[in-house]
Formats: C-alpha cells, sequence, structure tokens
C-alpha cells in the first residue's frame, strides 16, 4: 500500500464554513489549468455542451458545473465554471468566467447587432449583493493589480486608466471620491453599475472598449445608475444567496444528466440494461437493493441469505480456518459422532469450572482516506488498509468481558443498557435485524463455530460489550469490536492462544 501510494500525486481538500476561499490569482489558476499537471484535470465535468458542429469550444478549455448553448464560442485555455451561457455569446481566450447566468431570452431584450464578447485575456463574473434583487455584472482585465494606483501602473481591462478614462470620457471624480487619503485604484473605482442585465452587458462592452454605440448615449445612463467599488462589493455579497443559486444550477445540471443516462444510455446501455446485467451475474448486496427498489421483497430476501453467506464464509475461514464450511448450517440439539471427536469435547462431561475473559482493544484511524479490506468489496478483489491503532485517553476504549455460566444459553449485556438472553442455539441464523443491537456478538457466535460446538451444552455464556467511544467516529468502532468479541470467544474455548 505504502509503496503503490508513494508513486501517486496525492490531494486533499478541507473548506469548512468559508466565505471566500482564495486559490491564487486568475492568472495563477489558469497557468496551473495548463501546466505540467494539466493532464491530471478533468475539463468537461457536470456540464452540458451542445456538439461541436453548433459551437465552438477550444479542446484545452475548461468547462465545469456549467451549461452551454448552441452558437457559443468559447477560446484556448478560458475556464467556464458555474455559469449559463446563452447563444450567441463569445468568451475569448484565457478568460474567466465564473457564476455568469446569461439569461436564454437575451437575444429577444437585445437588438439583432449586440452580441456581447469577453475580449481575451478577462475575467467575468456575477455576484449577488444583500438587499439587492439584480445580480452584479463584474468584469476586469486578467492582468489587473487592484491595489494599483492611477498615478503609476493601474489598469483596467489591461490598459492604463488615463486611457480608459480619456476614451470613455470618464472624469477622476466620476470613479473616486475627493473626500480622505485612499489611493485611487480599482479596488475603489464605483465602476460596476447596477441595472437590469441586458444593460449592465450594454455597459459592460462599454467599459471594456468593445461598444460601437456612442458614449453620449451609454455615458449619461452610466453615470446615472447606482454604482458599486470592489471593496463595497466584497462587503455586500450575499454569500447564503449565491451558496444556493450554486447549489440548485448544479442539481439541475445533474438531474439533466442523469434523466439523458435513463433515456439515452450510458455505455450503450439504459439503466434498464445495466440493471438485468448486474442481476445476471453473482449475489451481491446491489442485487438485493435493485430487487427491493423493484418490490421483489421475496427475491431480494432469498437473495441477501446467499449474500450473508459469501460474506461470512469469507471472514470465518479468515477467523478459524477449517470451520468456514459449517458457517451457516443450523446448530443441531445433539452432538454428532464427528463433534464428539473435535478438540472442545473435553468441556462436556468435566465438572463446570467458571472461566472469564476480557478482551480490550484500541481504534484506529485510516490513512489515504479509507480501506477495501471488508466485505463485499474483498469479496471480488484483494483489499488493502494503512491504520494505526491509537488510545483514547490513554486507555483501550473498546472491550468485551465473556464468562462461563451454570445455566445453559447465553446471556449478551452492552453498555446501553440492552440485555438478551438466547436459550435456543437455533435462533442464532442470518441474516440479521438491522436494528438488532446484537447482531455483531450474534456475528462474532457463528463465524468462531460457537453455536456448533458442543461446549454449550452444559453451560453458558455471558458476554458484555462496551465501546467508549463517540457514534459515527469513524475509528472502525464496530469492526473493532467484533473482532474483541471473536477474540475472547476463541480464548475461552483455548481457540486462540494470543
Amino acid at each position: 500500500m505504502v509503496r503503490s501510494l508513494g508513486k501517486q500525486n496525492m490531494f486533499s481538500y478541507c473548506a469548512y464554513d468559508l466565505l471566500f476561499l482564495h486559490l491564487g490569482t486568475s492568472s495563477e489558476v489558469l497557468d496551473h489549468l495548463s501546466g505540467a499537471s494539466s493532464e491530471l484535470l478533468g475539463r468537461r465535468h457536470l456540464c452540458s455542451i451542445p456538439a461541436t458542429t453548433s459551437s465552438d469550444i477550444a479542446a484545452s478549455a475548461v468547462v465545469l458545473s456549467s451549461k452551454i448553448e448552441p452558437g457559443v464560442s468559447v477560446g484556448e485555455d478560458s475556464l467556464i465554471y458555474d455559469s449559463f451561457i446563452s447563444s450567441g455569446i463569445q468568451i475569448g481566450s484565457l478568460s474567466v468566467v465564473v457564476g455568469i447566468n446569461i439569461p436564454r431570452d437575451i437575444g429577444g431584450m437585445a437588438d439583432d447587432s449586440f452580441r456581447f464578447m469577453l475580449p481575451d485575456r478577462h475575467c467575468l463574473w456575477e455576484v449577488p449583493l444583500v438587499g439587492c434583487t439584480e445580480r452584479v455584472i463584474v468584469y476586469c482585465g486578467l492582468h489587473d493589480n487592484p491595489k494599483s494606483s492611477l498615478s503609476k501602473d493601474g489598469t483596467f481591462c489591461g490598459k492604463p486608466w488615463k486611457k480608459v478614462l480619456l476614451d470613455l470620457g470618464i472624469r477622476e471624480s466620476d470613479l473616486w471620491s475627493s473626500v480622505g487619503v485612499q489611493v485611487n485604484c480599482l479596488w475603489n473605482a464605483k465602476l460596476f453599475p447596477i441595472l437590469s442585465y441586458l444593460e449592465m452587458l450594454h455597459l459592460a462592452s462599454w467599459l471594456m472598449g468593445l461598444s460601437d454605440q456612442n458614449s453620449r448615449t451609454l455615458l449619461p445612463l452610466w453615470k446615472s445608475s447606482h454604482r458599486v467599488s470592489l471593496e463595497e462589493l466584497h462587503r455586500s455579497i450575499d454569500f447564503p444567496k449565491m451558496c444556493t443559486g450554486s447549489s440548485n444550477h448544479q442539481a439541475d445540471l445533474a438531474a439533466g444528466i442523469a434523466k439523458a443516462c435513463i433515456n439515452y444510455g450510458m455505455l450503450g446501455r439504459n439503466l434498464s440494461q445495466l440493471c438485468q446485467e448486474i442481476l445476471q451475474k453473482e449475489a451481491s448486496g446491489v442485487q438485493v437493493d435493485l430487487l427491493r427498489a423493484c418490490g421483489d421483497e421475496t427475491t431480494a430476501s432469498h437473495l441477501e441469505h446467499k449474500v450473508w453467506a459469501a460474506v461470512a464464509d469469507e471472514t470465518a475461514s479468515a477467523v478459524r480456518y477449517g470451520f468456514k464450511e459449517r458457517i451457516l448450517e443450523s446448530p443441531s440439539s445433539t452432538p454428532t459422532s464427528a463433534d464428539q471427536n473435535n478438540h472442545f469435547d473435553g468441556y462436556v462431561d468435566q465438572p463446570f469450572c467458571p472461566r472469564m475473559v476480557k478482551v480490550e482493544l484500541p481504534v484506529r484511524i485510516d490513512f489515504a482516506g479509507g480501506w477495501s479490506d471488508t466485505p463485499p468489496w474483498s469479496l471480488e478483489r484483494a483489499g488493502c488498509v494503512l491504520n494505526m491503532a491509537i488510545r483514547l485517553e490513554g486507555c483501550l476504549p473498546i472491550g468485551t468481558i465473556i464468562e462461563t455460566t451454570e445455566k445453559t444459553g447465553i446471556l449478551i449485556n452492552d453498555d446501553a443498557g440492552n440485555q438478551l438472553y438466547v436459550e435456543n442455539l437455533v435462533s442464532i441464523a442470518p441474516p440479521f435485524d438491522d436494528n438488532d443491537p446484537f447482531r455483531l456478538v450474534k456475528s462474532a457466535l457463528l463465524v468462531t463455530g460457537l453455536v456448533h460446538e458442543n461446549i454449550l451444552l452444559s453451560m453458558g455464556l455471558q458476554i458484555k460489550t462496551w465501546a467508549n467511544v463517540p457514534r459515527g467516529s469513524g475509528l472502525g468502532t464496530s469492526s473493532i469490536l467484533a473482532a474483541a468479541v471473536v477474540k475472547g470467544l476463541l480464548q475461552i474455548t483455548d481457540g486462540d492462544g494470543k
């Protein structure tokens, strides 16, 4: 496991309750996407893209969680994320588009001569603001530094501020207040208008220097509008609304993909065909789930017994060699001649001698994100696990005490106050109810073979278990508790010398 993992590039992501996550400048993100590790990246993920004959999307463009309609053009090495791009829109090369939702009827809202285009090396995004119905469209050049001042090397859309002001007829006082000692720069320029979506697109084209319309028409509209700066925008973003909108958008995309898979098939087979192929294979938990989903409870229950048998068979082979062929046999009320000859036979006729075994075990933490050495995965292929045993507060938190009793039968107790007395061992048979609090102990009795041995004909057992571990901690509580009971049962019957 270590040897295999050591050859791989490994990545980890952790972001809990973050309102803003900065992974680098837009330019750095694009450099990463097209850099040496670009072969590791999926360039199309959770997206709806038209056929190549009806769109022009560069092969090197990265489209994630987005829907693109026919007639859209996307240039080389651009990134489109969490967006809906309607027909007729052109995105240049080395550009970043995030969270844009250009309405499908934008063409009907605008005159035929207007087609929005984002130039090469530009960024375009939109965000909702607290107390604002419209989402604000924001844009800048890929290499613009928001904190570079007007008097030095500050730029907007890749052009020096002085040229921008001159070309558009905008005065410094339109963008920056003369009050205070602030440095005039893109960060605090009241540049982005809050208007209808179509008007914001028109003004975006004009501010980026792409509009053919005369400044006499658009300049008054821009001046009279309520405008915000990047600084004000970042203080007023409605993050819950933005996250909800993104989640709904991705859910719609996923629903569309799922519907297409059902209707048109995946890998040449639709969902019905895939289910039939699964059902024709060897018994598995997937088949049981499919049968139950189809309402065939009788067949599902019959198959579930086979699945459990396969799991128990493999588990028993690991616990006690030689017992697995008898795991699912019903325990008989009288010992057979074969039973009389086994190594437990000495306990039957001897006077009762009380014995007690206590087993305490640590919990474990997994490395590399999980394990594959447990059924049903390990029934089909070799499993691997890389973990480490740990104590909690200096103690071994999981354990069991098993004692022999003069009274026959098995009494089971746990630390939650549950108690069960099993008088007839025949009742211990799989499959067990999911709500049975003692299914682990019953499974341990089966895989160790004790329910088949005549040791329990002349004496009984009292089994007490505990797990001082928070529920759902991911520390392997259930499997470790089962191992503790198995070890205790083997020790009390001299089946395990360790």
